[in-house]
């Protein structure tokens, strides 16, 4: 028995075939593309939020480290500020050595004039500077033969 297209006179095509991994293709790619645009932009606004601090401002951020100065904080509190400046203006590892050791004075700057090597990272000044300044210069006026300290 004919069918009745070829009874009838016309003819019919045959259906395309499915290729699912073009559809597969296609789809990871626009995924792709829209993962990438959303990093673009997610990446641009955090750079547009990032505060941006010229060498000369920084005199203002990262306060001075003198150990000889009652002024001063201790070295555990300034390494803490340095730390906190650090991460939220992104310096380097190179940069915030830089502008923290800018900031020794007195008996720090003295200390840092006489090392023999200032070839280190931040982690290492930290350590130094802990090593070299571990009180206050009110904690060691208290510790002098000549203070009987607080009474007990």
């Amino acid at each position: 028995m004919p069918d009745s297209a070829s009874t009838s006179g016309t003819t019919t095509t045959p259906a395309p075939a499915f290729d699912m991994a073009a559809v597969l293709q296609a789809t990871v790619q626009a995924a792709l593309r829209e993962a990438i645009n959303g990093l673009a932009q997610l990446q641009s606004q955090q750079t547009a939020a990032m505060p941006v601090i010229g060498a000369g401002e920084t005199p203002r951020l990262v306060p001075l480290f003198d150990p000889s100065s009652s002024d001063s904080s201790t070295v555990d509190a300034w390494i803490r500020r340095v730390n906190d400046l650090a991460e939220v203006y992104r310096w380097t590892d190179r940069v915030t050595s830089c502008h923290a050791l800018a900031k020794l004075r007195g008996t720090a700057k003295m200390w840092y004039d006489s090392l023999l090597s200032v070839n280190k990272t931040w982690p290492e000044w930290k350590v130094e500077l802990k090593g070299a300044f571990p009180t206050t210069a009110g904690m060691q006026r208290l510790a002098s033969p000549g203070n009987a300290g607080p009474n007990l």
